[in-house]
């Protein structure tokens, strides 16, 4: 009489991964999309879904993403009272892409700035329009071109005389309505550079 094998049974045929009922199926499905959106977030958070930068462009190119346009032109070391040596870059800006004004966090946070050699990143920019620059701006005012004076903070460690160059990069950026909908937010768009820009650094 022939045996009539079961399908566990059948020589080959790898065992279920997934559960045969639908509740325990949807909880794994759940938990392994959560892991990776958690996997995907942290490989963002340190960098591993960056893509190479374009090649920098000279001082002048402007840099536009949906939110705004900056237009680098010169770099140099100065001196700032509460946070101590800094790089300073004067450039022109527009907020483009909001009909409100939006935090000088956020625009920051679209930028990857780098100072050479020694490939040191910075982050936190204060800026200042050049029409009153002894106030800081918070915000960037919309449909308002500025000329203004952007810095970062050196880092520890890192004195004014041993950087020779700076290296704007700025990102991609989307909007996100925080919960329950009362605010926004910008934030970076992962491996969306849309442009680079290297400024010498000149004199104080």
């Amino acid at each position: 009489m022939a045996h009539h094998a079961h399908l566990d049974e059948t020589p080959g045929r790898p065992h279920p991964i997934l559960p045969g009922d639908r509740v325990l199926r949807a909880a794994v499905l759940s938990v392994g999309a959560a892991v990776v959106a958690v996997a995907v977030l942290g490989l963002y958070l340190f960098g591993g879904l960056e893509t190479a930068s374009p090649d920098p462009e000279p001082p002048g190119t402007g840099l536009r993403n949906i939110l705004y346009e900056i237009t680098p032109h010169e770099a140099a070391p100065a001196s700032d009272e509460v946070k101590g040596a800094v790089v300073q870059v004067l450039a022109d800006v527009e907020l483009h892409g909001s009909d409100l004004p939006v935090s000088m966090f956020d625009i920051g946070s679209t930028m990857d700035v780098r100072l050479f050699p020694g490939d040191h990143r910075v982050k936190h920019p204060d800026l200042a329009l050049t029409r009153h620059p002894q106030g800081v701006t918070t915000r960037l005012q919309p449909h308002m071109p500025e000329e203004a004076l952007i810095s970062w903070p050196l880092p520890d460690g890192v004195s004014p005389d041993e950087v020779d160059t700076i290296r704007i990069t700025v990102h991609q950026t989307e909007k996100l309505v925080t919960t329950g909908g009362g605010g926004f937010f910008w934030t970076p768009v992962a491996g969306s550079s849309v442009g680079t820009v290297d400024l010498s650094i000149g004199e104080g």
